[in-house]
């Protein structure tokens, strides 16, 4: 009796809880212990549900005591999934490679006279000029030369020197040669090269530069049509050995300062300009003044304009400062402007015409208003080694 009110009890209490949960409804003319067996197991399914949450539950109740076996949920084994590699891109670009600046290395910038296929009266003389640019790391000087490597070398020399100054890497130059067209008729062509200090003999990465023209008789009965004069164009470099500075204490410098300094010590500059390569006999159509190369202390515009004056001097010495108030300058240049830019100079024509025939065109620069401001501070244009001077002729 005991089990059996005990069973009635519950089955009250579940049949409640049953109405809301139970998924399949209850079936009817059941007998009353088929309802009291279906209501067992319903608890019994209910407490195991409940087991697997709380492991161990006992329910307590009137003797005896019915107690819910623990159900221990068996552990599920977490899936493992096996990384994908990923593939690794190889490395498609290749480092570039820095090839190193040779020494000795040049360049062709233009022909300044007589174009590849000139024609040229047979045995007349002419003066051939390549404009070539110094692209090495090595600074070229007098001991470079230019050699004939081939061809027809026009009665030219075997070799002669590059430049009586200097060429620093970035630096252009006009090297010239006189030559005579042969007398046998047609096309002729001579290969040049430079050779180093050092007897290596480098070219263009071309090869040799050349000389091509064309010789010709042009003759009308006895009458020989000369040929017309073509302006040329040479750049005359600024040769550092003949250049320099004296100051008003009578002592010298060896870069080209003009303007004052903080002891107010006045300095003029002495400027020398290579021009060997123009023929005597040439006439100067046109000068431009190339000074960018210069940088500046304090307010040297302050002092007035700087003024360029033809002297030819010797080698350069202290008796070569000049005390007095000069005129006749053929240049001026008043503010930065004039020195930032490269103009003409139409009164230094007449200054390097009367000079040819020197391997040099030398002057003085100075500030002529005023040699100094007397305010103990550096007021002074230095000038640099890239000076030079854009010279036209014909010859």
């Amino acid at each position: 009796m005991k089990n059996l009110r005990f069973l009635s009890f519950f089955l009250v209490f579940f049949l409640g809880l049953m109405a809301c949960n139970l998924s399949i409804p209850l079936q009817p003319n059941l007998t009353d212990e088929e309802i009291y067996t279906a209501a067992a197991k319903t608890m019994i399914a209910n407490f195991t549900e409940q087991a697997g949450k709380t492991n161990t539950e006992t329910v307590a109740g009137e003797t005896p005591i019915v107690t819910i076996p623990s159900i221990t949920p068996q552990p599920t084994e977490t899936p493992t999934s096996t990384p994908v590699p990923i593939p690794t891109l190889a490395a498609t670009i290749a480092k570039p490679s820095i090839t190193p600046i040779p020494c000795n290395a040049v360049t062709f910038i233009k022909d300044v006279t007589i174009p590849d296929g000139t024609q040229l009266l047979a045995g007349s003389a002419f003066t051939k000029i390549w404009r070539l640019k110094n692209i090495g790391t090595c600074t070229w000087n007098s001991s470079y030369s230019v050699v004939f490597m081939s061809g027809n070398s026009m009665s030219g020399p075997v070799a002669f020197p590059l430049t009586s100054g200097v060429v620093a890497p970035n630096q252009v130059i006009d090297v010239s040669v006189n030559l005579v067209a042969p007398v046998s008729i047609g096309d002729k062509q001579g290969n040049w090269a430079i050779r180093s200090p050092e007897g290596v003999i480098f070219t263009l990465s071309t090869g040799p530069f050349w000389v091509k023209i064309k010789s010709v008789n042009i003759v009308i009965p006895t009458l020989i049509i000369p040929l017309p004069h073509l302006p040329q164009e040479m750049i005359a470099h600024y040769v550092s050995e003949n250049s320099g500075a004296i100051k008003s204490n009578n002592t010298m410098l060896g870069f080209p300062n003009i303007g004052d300094d903080a002891s107010n010590i006045s300095f003029q500059g002495f400027l020398s300009f290579d021009i060997s390569t123009i023929p005597e006999t040439a006439t100067i159509t046109k000068v431009e003044i190339d000074f960018t190369d210069f940088d500046k202390l304090g307010s040297p515009y302050a002092l007035g304009c700087l003024r360029v004056y033809k002297q030819s001097y010797g080698t350069l010495d202290i008796g070569d400062y000049f005390a007095g108030s000069p005129s006749g300058a053929v240049a001026r240049f008043c503010d930065q402007e004039d020195f930032e830019s490269i103009d003409e100079q139409p009164e230094m024509i007449a200054a390097i015409q009367e000079q040819l025939g020197h391997p040099r065109a030398k002057f003085r620069a100075q500030f002529n208003e005023t040699a100094t401001d007397m305010d103990a501070i550096a007021d002074m244009i230095r000038l640099g080694p890239g000076l030079r001077l854009i010279i036209t002729y014909t010859n």
